[in-house]
């Protein structure tokens, strides 16, 4: 269990210092059941190719 099971962040380039660290970080709270998702972008997620509709 976990003491919240979403992340909601503006952008998601707000979670990284730098640009290029930005998908580790969303990746690691996706990986550890924490969904991520941006008022601006949706949801990010893994488990699905990002060329599938």
């Amino acid at each position: 269990m976990h003491k919240f099971d979403v992340l909601l962040v503006f952008m998601f380039d707000r979670l990284g210092r730098r640009e290029d660290e930005t998908p580790f970080v969303v990746e690691w709270f996706v990986k550890n059941g924490i969904e991520v998702w941006s008022a601006k972008e949706g949801q990010q997620r893994f488990d699905i190719p990002m060329w599938t509709s």
